[in-house]
C-alpha cells in the first residue's frame, strides 16, 4: 500500500542549533506591528498578554503559558509550541503555516477565522477548543 506523504503536514523548519541560538523573548514583550524571527518564547507571571498584530517565524516556545492571551492577528512561520498553555487563548484570524502543537492545553482556545497550513498537533487537551470559520491546509490532530 502506497502512502502519500505530500498529505501529510510539514514540519517547521527551525534554525540549526549548531548554528544559532534562539534568543529568549517573554510573552509580555511580544509588541504590536513587530516581527519576531529565531525567538524562543518565555512567559513570565502574569500571563494573560494582549498585541493586536505580531508575526512570529522560525521560533518556538516551552512551557509558555498564553492562557487568555488575545493575539488576533498572529501571523506565525516554522513555529514549535511545546507543553504550553493555550487555555482560553484568543488567536482570532491567526494565519499559521508549518506548526506544531504537542503536549500543552487548549482549554477554551479560539481560533474563530484562522488559516492553518502544515498544522500538527499531538497529544494535547483539547476540550471546548473552537476553530469556527477556520481553514485546513494539511492538518493533523
Amino acid at each position: 500500500m502506497k502512502t502519500n506523504r505530500k498529505k501529510d503536514p510539514q514540519k517547521p523548519e527551525l534554525p540549526a542549533k549548531s548554528t544559532s541560538a534562539l534568543r529568549d523573548v517573554p510573552l509580555t514583550d511580544l509588541e504590536d506591528e513587530r516581527i519576531y524571527e529565531n525567538v524562543s518564547v518565555t512567559s513570565p507571571q502574569p500571563p494573560s498578554h494582549t498585541a493586536k498584530f505580531v508575526v512570529l517565524r522560525a521560533s518556538d516556545a516551552k512551557n509558555a503559558d498564553f492562557a487568555a492571551s488575545e493575539l488576533p492577528k498572529l501571523h506565525i512561520t516554522d513555529v514549535t509550541l511545546t507543553e504550553c498553555d493555550l487555555s482560553n487563548a484568543d488567536f482570532g484570524e491567526c494565519s499559521a503555516t508549518r506548526v506544531l502543537i504537542e503536549n500543552s492545553r487548549l482549554i477554551g482556545f479560539r481560533a474563530l477565522d484562522s488559516a492553518w497550513e502544515d498544522l500538527t498537533i499531538k497529544n494535547c487537551q483539547m476540550t471546548y477548543a473552537t476553530f469556527g470559520e477556520s481553514s485546513f491546509k494539511r492538518a493533523r490532530c
